[in-house]
């Protein structure tokens, strides 16, 4: 048998027709395999905003432990503490706008004589004209003089006497030495409703915690308010529009920093404090490794939907080669072969385009869920393969209606 050439009926595949449809099928089930794996990425992507939300609220939580444990070590706040008892019993707002002086003692302070004004054009060569040298309105001393270009001292400077005291203030400024600023940058970034609300949604140990926690805060808020009239103003922000899922009021800047004291934040920073139990999660990423094992693929989202993009782009591009070659068989589609039994019924041409199009499909899908501009560009040349695979079998009018020349 000779390749190329049919034995028997005309219809009977050739050798060229029997490879060329068996390239397809291993190209085309691979593919197929590779667009099930890119599919299962759908619901990583759809949660990957929850995860970095999450990783917000992980970040925020942390922090305001480790301000507090900070603050406690600071010797000025320590200092701060020993004038005010009732600091602890302060509120975020009060204690963010405190100042300390810290008294230096007492001693002489050491200044250097008033500058002389000279111009440098000019040369003191004499005694005389070094006395008219003097700062204007100044007062020429008799025994005071210059002697030469460069001068020294013929009697005892007269100047203004030293102190005999001095009470150096070092004034503690917001943000100087002192934790409370980070302190108030946890709490505003706990106090995001989407940050919150998508934290909710990652899994129903979050979203019991986060409830208590809340629960918690708003508790104790609601307590000052009633005791000490921290505010008068409304507590929440008001809202307008359709609440989105799992949504959480935010306080208003007033009644978080006003009505919650610095005992009250101390309980809110140990209350459902999360735990690192895996140390990857203090890294880069806080979102859990997907379960989907395909050959080599990567187990993080990002990479093993490129990879997977770039397993289809040349998978179609080895179909459309074969089914190039299987298209200028003058018996195409010969039967026994893939797209002669695809030509069967009209149901099984769409099978078959529907087939050719989920890489497409797949691609777009995960690239839409993720905003990531790499996977966009991936699905883009996909896509192409895949076009081109269609005009390729449109020249026989495979899938009906046109004809390409």
């Amino acid at each position: 048998m000779v390749s190329g050439q049919s034995t028997g009926s005309p219809s009977e595949p050739t050798e060229v027709d029997r490879a060329a449809s068996a390239a397809c099928i291993r190209s085309g089930t691979f593919a197929l395999l590779v667009c099930v794996a890119l599919f299962l990425l759908v619901p990583y992507w759809k949660n990957a905003a929850n995860y970095a939300a999450l990783g917000k609220y992980v970040f925020h939580r942390l922090n305001l432990a480790d301000a507090l444990d900070s603050l406690d070590e600071n010797i000025l706040w320590q200092k701060y503490k020993e004038t005010h008892e009732a600091a602890e019993s302060m509120s975020i707002g009060q204690l963010a706008n405190a100042r300390v002086d810290l008294a230096s003692g007492t001693g002489s302070v050491a200044t250097p004589p008033p500058k002389q004004h000279v111009k440098q054009t000019h040369h003191l060569s004499t005694k005389k004209e070094a006395q008219h040298a003097v700062a204007p309105g100044a007062q020429p001393q008799a025994q005071t003089g210059f002697v030469g270009k460069v001068g020294k001292p013929s009697g005892t400077p007269h100047g203004p006497p030293p102190p005999t005291s001095m009470t150096a203030k070092l004034v503690w400024e917001e943000g100087v030495g002192w934790e409370l600023p980070r302190i108030v940058d946890a709490l505003k970034g706990l106090n995001d409703p989407e940050t919150l609300g998508r934290s909710r949604q990652v899994s129903n140990f979050f979203e019991n915690s986060i409830v208590r926690w809340v629960n918690k805060r708003n508790t104790l808020l609601y307590r000052n308010v009633v005791t000490t009239h921290c505010t008068t103003k409304e507590l929440e922000v008001p809202v307008t529009g359709n609440k989105p899922t799992k949504f959480v009021p935010a306080l208003t800047e007033e009644a978080l920093l006003q009505c919650l004291t610095l005992r009250d934040v101390r309980a809110l920073a140990q209350a459902e404090l999360p735990t690192m139990s895996n140390p990857i999660q203090l890294g880069g990423r806080t979102g859990e490794p997907i379960d989907v094992t395909l050959g080599a693929l990567p187990r993080e989202p990002f990479m093993a939907s490129l990879v997977a993009q770039g397993l289809l782009f040349f998978l179609i591009l080895y179909f459309a080669a074969f089914a190039q070659e299987a298209v200028l068989s003058p018996q195409f589609p010969a039967p026994g072969t893939l797209f002669g039994a695809f030509t069967r019924s009209w149901w099984t041409r769409l099978l078959l385009l529907l087939a050719l199009w989920s890489p497409f499909v797949a691609s777009a899908v995960v690239a839409g869920y993720s905003h990531k501009p790499a996977l966009w560009g991936g699905a883009a040349l996909v896509g192409a393969a895949v076009v081109a695979v269609h005009l390729v079998l449109q020249r026989k009018s495979y899938f009906g209606g046109w004809r390409l020349p």
